[in-house]
């Protein structure tokens, strides 16, 4: 088994590539904050300034973020869009937390889908972990796709 760093070197494939360089031309901002990070902590933080940002418009998805309002109520009112900041934020704020992945037979996966993207697109790499057997960062981009279609709106 190839240990974490090992992973981290792997090349991505063709579909991972398509995938992340769709993504980014519909997000122009996420491509900017990740092509200019010196590296995966100011990519996390630059990440996590822009949902922020986008959360200023919502001042209950901020609060339910924070644990401030967690009523039903609130809950419910909440958009599509502060749904997804709301989940990015959750990968940000547990970026690194390492778990058993019963999928992987008990080895430890390294939760951080940021980090593979920053290695996708300025390393081409993140190997195995970008969208085969770690579907974080599949999901992470669709929260980000799912955020920038409502801002359209």
């Amino acid at each position: 088994m190839l240990s974490l760093k090992e992973l981290d070197k792997i090349a991505i494939n063709v579909r991972s590539h398509k995938i992340v360089k769709q993504i980014l031309k519909e997000n122009p901002i996420l491509d900017k904050i990740i092509r200019n990070a010196k590296n995966e902590t100011e990519a996390l933080e630059g990440v996590r300034q822009w949902v922020l940002n986008n959360l200023d418009t919502s001042p209950d998805a901020l609060k339910y973020y924070r644990r401030e309002k967690t009523d039903h109520k609130t809950f419910v009112s909440l958009k599509w869009s502060d749904l997804a900041a709301i989940r990015i934020l959750d990968y940000i704020d547990n970026a690194g937390i390492e778990i058993e992945d019963l999928n992987l037979k008990g080895e430890i996966a390294i939760s951080n889908p940021i980090m593979l993207l920053w290695l996708a697109v300025n390393n081409g790499t993140g190997g195995d972990a970008l969208m085969s057997s770690d579907r974080s960062l599949k999901e992470i981009l669709n929260a980000i796709y799912d955020m920038a279609l409502a801002k359209k709106k």
